[in-house]
C-alpha cells in the first residue's frame, strides 16, 4: 500500500483450485478390522488440494444412523467419543476445499 509517500509491501500465498478435491484413500483401520479400540485413530492419505476433511461414523452402511462426525485439517483423527465394544461401525471421509466437498470414500467397517 501507499500512504503519504511511504510504501509497504507484504508477501502472501494464494492457493487456487478449479475443482473439488479428489477422494482420499483410507489407510487404517482396514476394512473388516476387529478388536479396534473404542476410541480408534482413523487415518487416510491426504487428497490433493484439500484444506479440510469431513469424517462420519455410523452404525449402518447407509449412514442414516450417524454416531460421530468431525471436521479436521489433518489426514488422521482420534475419535473422542467412546464407541461400543463388539459393535459394527462404518466410517467414511471426504475432502473439501474452496470449490466444495469432494466425494466420500468407500465405506469400510470396523468392530
Amino acid at each position: 500500500g501507499l500512504a503519504a509517500g511511504r510504501a509497504h509491501t507484504a508477501t502472501i500465498a494464494l492457493d487456487l483450485t478449479s475443482d473439488v478435491p479428489e477422494t482420499p484413500l483410507l489407510l487404517a483401520p482396514a476394512d473388516g478390522a476387529t478388536n479396534v479400540p473404542v476410541t480408534p485413530v482413523l487415518s487416510w492419505g491426504p487428497a490433493a488440494t484439500a484444506v479440510a476433511y469431513d469424517l462420519e461414523i455410523a452404525t449402518d452402511i447407509t449412514f442414516s444412523q450417524i454416531v460421530y462426525t468431525a471436521t479436521m485439517v489433518s489426514a488422521s483423527h482420534s475419535v473422542t467419543t467412546v464407541l461400543a465394544s463388539d459393535s459394527l461401525y462404518y466410517w467414511r471421509v471426504r475432502a473439501q476445499n474452496g470449490c466444495g466437498p469432494g466425494s466420500y470414500t468407500a465405506i469400510p467397517n470396523l468392530k
